[in-house]
C-alpha cells in the first residue's frame, strides 16, 4: 500500500497538477470569502432562488452544450479555435430554443425560467463560453492561463458582489455578477487563440461538424442531463416540500463544500484525462493506474471530509445567526462530497475507452433509483432527506467503481 502512494504521489500525476491545483485553490478561495459577502446582504430566499437557477443552468446548459468542450481538447490545434466557435454557438442557439419552449411548458422549472428569462439565457451563453474556452489553454498546453482566468474571474465576481451588496442588494443583480464573471473568465481564456479562429470556414461545416461529433449529441448528452439531474434533483424536492428559504440553506452548504471539490476535483478530471490518452498503448498499465488514482481520491476526499465536519461548527456562525441551519446540511452533504471525488476516475476511465452507451445506462439506473428514493421514502426534516440523498450517492458511487474496474482487462 506504501509503495502505492508513494507512486502516485511523485508521479506526473501530482506534477501536472500544480499550476492547475494553486489557480483552482486560489479562485476557490476567494469564492468562499464571498459567502461573507452575500449572507451579509441577502436572504436565504434570494440564496434559495439563486440556487434553484444555478441547478437549472448546470442541468439545462451543460447538457444542451452536447459535451463538446471534450471535443476541443481532442481537435488537432489548428482546429480548436473552429471546433470552440462552433461547439459555443450551438450551444447556445439550444439553449435559447429550450428557454423559448419554457413559455408553454406548465411545470414550476419552466416557470422559474420564464420569470428570468433574459438573464437566464444570457447565463446559458456565458457558461458555455467559459466551459468551452477553457480547453484551449490544456488543448495548447498553456495551464497558466487557465489558472489565471479561474482566479480573475473569482476576483471579479467578488468586487461585483462587495458593490452590489453595499449599493443595491437585489436578485437581479445577484445574477448579472455570475453572469459576467463567466463572460470575463472566457475572454481570458480566449485572448491567445483567436488568431486560430477562422469565423468563414467555422460557419459553413455545420452538418460536418454535427455529423463527426453525432457520437457526443447522442450518447454523451443525455448522459450529461441523467448526471446533472442526479446531482441537483434533491434541490427540487426541497423546494416542494420545505420551501425556497432551506433551498438557500442547502445552496449555501453546497457552496461551502464546493471549495475544497472544485479543488481536487478539477485537478483530477484534466490530469486523469491526459494520464489516460499517454497509457493508450500501454493496456496493461491502466489498471494499475486506476487503481492508485481511485484510492488517491477516495483518501484525500476523506482526509477533507474529517475536516469539514470538524471545523464548520466554529465557521458558519461567523455568517450570521440567520445561517445556522446550514451547519448541520453541509455535514449531511460530506458523504456527497466525497461520492463525486471518489467516482471522477470512473467517469474519465468510460469515456477514454469510449463506453458512452454504458455510461449513459449506469446513469440512468442512478437517477432513477434516486428519484424512486426521494418519492418513495418519507422524511421528517430537510436534514434527514439531504443526509439520505447524500449517503445513497455515495454508495452508488462505491457499486459503480467496483462495476468498471471489473471491465479493466
Amino acid at each position: 500500500m506504501k509503495s502505492i502512494f508513494n507512486k502516485v504521489f511523485q508521479s506526473k500525476f501530482i506534477s501536472r497538477s500544480k499550476t492547475i491545483f494553486v489557480g483552482t485553490i486560489l479562485s476557490q478561495i476567494i469564492t468562499f470569502g464571498t459567502s461573507f459577502i452575500i449572507t451579509a446582504y441577502f436572504t436565504p430566499e434570494d440564496f434559495g432562488l439563486l440556487g434553484t437557477l444555478t441547478a437549472l443552468i448546470s442541468i439545462i446548459a451543460g447538457t444542451l452544450s452536447f459535451r463538446l468542450d471534450l471535443v476541443i481538447i481532442q481537435a488537432e490545434k489548428e482546429e480548436s479555435g473552429n471546433v470552440f466557435l462552433q461547439s459555443t454557438i450551438l450551444s447556445g442557439v439550444a439553449c435559447t430554443i429550450f428557454s423559448l419552449a419554457c413559455f408553454f411548458m406548465p411545470w414550476d422549472f419552466a416557470q422559474k425560467i420564464v420569470s428570468y428569462f433574459i438573464p437566464f439565457v444570457v447565463w446559458c451563453w456565458g457558461y458555455n463560453f467559459f466551459f468551452n474556452s477553457k480547453q484551449l489553454p490544456f488543448r495548447y498546453d498553456e495551464l497558466k492561463i487557465s489558472s489565471t482566468a479561474v482566479i480573475l474571474k473569482s476576483v471579479f465576481v467578488l468586487i461585483f458582489q462587495l458593490l452590489v451588496g453595499i449599493l443595491n442588494p437585489t436578485f437581479s443583480w445577484l445574477i448579472c455578477g455570475r453572469i459576467t464573471g463567466d463572460f470575463i473568465g472566457g475572454l481570458i481564456h480566449l485572448k491567445n487563440y483567436i488568431k486560430t479562429i477562422n469565423l468563414k470556414k467555422s460557419t459553413s461545416q455545420w452538418s460536418k461538424f454535427i455529423k463527426t461529433h453525432s457520437d457526443n449529441i447522442l450518447y454523451v448528452t443525455p448522459h450529461h442531463l441523467c448526471l446533472a439531474l442526479s446531482n441537483n434533483i434533491v434541490i427540487f424536492f426541497l423546494d416542494k416540500g420545505f420551501g425556497l428559504a432551506t433551498v438557500g440553506f442547502y445552496a449555501l452548504a453546497q457552496r461551502l463544500i464546493q471549495a475544497p471539490l472544485e479543488i481536487i476535483g478539477s485537478t483530477l478530471f484534466n490530469v486523469t484525462i491526459q494520464r489516460f490518452s499517454e497509457l493508450k498503448q500501454h493496456p496493461s498499465e491502466l489498471k494499475a493506474f486506476y487503481l492508485k488514482i481511485v484510492i488517491f481520491s477516495l483518501t484525500v476526499s476523506t482526509l477533507i471530509g474529517f475536516i469539514i465536519w470538524g471545523t464548520i461548527d466554529y465557521f458558519i456562525p461567523l455568517l450570521g445567526a440567520k445561517w445556522l441551519s446550514a451547519s448541520p446540511m453541509v455535514k449531511n452533504l460530506i458523504p456527497y462530497f466525497m461520492s463525486i471525488l471518489f467516482v471522477t476516475p470512473t467517469t474519465n476511465f468510460l469515456r477514454f475507452i469510449n463506453r458512452t452507451r454504458l455510461q449513459l445506462s449506469l446513469e440512468i439506473f442512478e437517477l432513477g433509483i434516486k428519484i424512486g428514493f426521494l418519492i418513495l421514502m418519507s422524511f421528517e426534516s430537510s436534514g434527514e432527506m439531504i443526509l439520505s440523498y447524500s449517503a445513497l450517492t455515495f454508495g452508488l458511487s462505491i457499486l459503480k467503481t467496483l462495476f468498471v474496474f471489473r471491465l479493466i482487462r
